[in-house]
């Protein structure tokens, strides 16, 4: 999301737009145009900007209007800027609005800097030198960039998970659906957590006192949860549940009747078993309370 938002600021420094956009440009490009500027031991609020300089300029797109655009390095005739498409390295300095007047193109200047081929392709462009050039971004249906619009084609996608889109419904509490994404991608500060985070920690089991605290001994394999599970399991008639890991656990309660969808009995129970178990640890750790398999099934029922 941060390199979205860079996305944003490029794309206000390249309009000249903001107090902020003036000065960077002010003090990083003066001249030079933007997308060749290399800064020396640039600092990181030009790092940022530079790590996406290369995206915004690829999605950007110019409308010719008075012509203030730079003929070779700027994309206004195709995908690519000119100077890319001939491999030039170092070419003059040029702009767009030199090779057109009120009359049309100038032809006869075209046929000095670019091959036939493209020059075909120029003369289709239409101009109006009575406006400004505009703009376009090419990932908005609008033409405006949008930070959403740059967010949706930096983020790397991947599959959605049958666990994320089950526990993730209007029908579950927000903080269960929440507390069960955490306890999925392992982020719920557990023992085991706290001394991978490199906190000297003695680990005990406020149950059994005698296993260490792991995802799978509080929430699957130690003796109140394995119980409850059991229970529950033999109610809904679910067997063969291998207690692998927390994922697996629930997918095989989702996956353990053709017609369960969002909001099932079967997606919210084991949803609502976890939440008890943590809390019922929590509530036995610090509370001194009691942790046991006819209490957590007495809060889930």
């Amino acid at each position: 999301m941060s390199r979205a938002f860079s996305c944003k600021l490029w794309w206000r420094l390249r309009g000249h737009n903001s107090c902020s956009a003036e000065f960077m440009h002010t003090k990083y490009i003066r001249w030079a145009h933007p997308t060749s500027m290399v800064v020396e031991r640039a600092p990181f609020s030009w790092w940022r900007l530079d790590e996406v300089r290369g995206f915004v300029e690829d999605n950007t797109r110019w409308c010719l209007g008075e012509g203030m655009l730079d003929f070779w390095l700027d994309i206004w005739c195709g995908d690519q800027p000119l100077a890319s498409r001939l491999g030039l390295l170092d070419p003059p300095y040029l702009l767009v609005g030199e090779f057109y007047s009120l009359d049309g193109w100038n032809v006869p200047r075209l046929r000095e800097w670019v091959p036939q081929s493209l020059l075909t392709e120029i003369l289709e462009i239409p101009f109006d030198p009575f406006r400004k050039d505009r703009r376009v971004w090419g990932l908005s249906s609008s033409s405006e960039f949008s930070v959403s619009s740059a967010w949706e084609a930096l983020r790397q996608k991947r599959n959605i998970s049958l666990v994320d889109k089950f526990i993730w419904d209007p029908v579950i509490p927000g903080k269960i659906s929440f507390f069960s994404w955490q306890l999925v991608c392992r982020w719920v500060p557990i023992d085991c957590v706290v001394q991978q985070k490199g906190l000297a920690l003695v680990s005990c089991c406020g149950y059994c006192l005698q296993a260490f605290e792991s995802f799978n001994h509080v929430f699957l394999t130690g003796p109140v949860a394995a119980a409850v599970w059991r229970f529950f399991a033999r109610k809904f008639g679910i067997a063969g549940i291998h207690f692998l890991s927390i994922s697996s656990v629930l997918l095989r309660w989702f996956g353990s009747h053709l017609r369960v969808g969002p909001g099932h009995i079967r997606v919210i129970l084991p949803l609502l078993v976890l939440w008890f178990l943590w809390k019922g640890r929590n509530d036995a750790r610090f509370n001194r309370g009691s942790f046991s398999t006819s209490r957590v099934i007495f809060q889930v029922e």
